[in-house]
């Protein structure tokens, strides 16, 4: 009950549309996120748009936007990059919220640390819409879990494999 009342205060920002953050957003809509607001800075709002249709008449009390423009972190309770922008990353490391960061089939749940904690050195290889599909699956589940407020420092590590069909969450800090 109390994971519950915290997602329906939780307001999300999520950057980039892709098979992960597609599925992520799905089961965060139909767990009872307050709002899902989204940026779209690739441009692949066309070839998802049937997708966020369907997303947004999910749950009529999630509301799911497309945004553009000055976006103020101070506005969501947890920010999402599906994606590789490394200025963005640092902003949101500096942001001091709840954070994701995914790129493939791997991810990384932080909050309050420091810009050198980040250290990835995996490489994106070609994955298929699937295999972003359980990721994308497997991260809100992570999220959940890790719902704001936060009280200490969280550095996790997530990834999917996709060869055995397992995945690994380890805590790094």
């Amino acid at each position: 009950f109390k994971t519950q009342e915290r997602l329906k205060r939780c307001r999300f920002l999520i950057y980039e549309l892709c098979s992960a953050s597609l599925e992520c957003m799905k089961n965060l809509i139909l767990a009872g996120a307050s709002s899902i607001h989204v940026v779209d800075s690739s441009k692949k709002i066309d070839e998802f748009g049937n997708y966020i249709l369907f997303l947004k008449n999910l749950n009529p009390y999630c509301p799911l936007r497309i945004i553009d423009g000055n976006i103020d972190f101070n506005d969501y309770d947890f920010i999402c990059l599906f994606g590789d922008d490394n200025e963005l990353l640092k902003r949101m490391i500096q942001s001091q919220k709840a954070c994701l960061f995914c790129h493939g089939l791997f991810a990384y749940l932080f909050f309050n640390i420091g810009v050198d904690d980040l250290v990835i050195d995996e490489q994106q290889n070609d994955n298929t819409i699937i295999d972003e599909t359980i990721t994308g699956s497997l991260i809100s589940q992570l999220i959940v879990d890790h719902l704001p407020p936060i009280d200490k420092t969280i550095l996790l590590y997530m990834k999917f494999n996709n060869e055995n069909l397992s995945t690994i969450v380890e805590v790094l800090k």
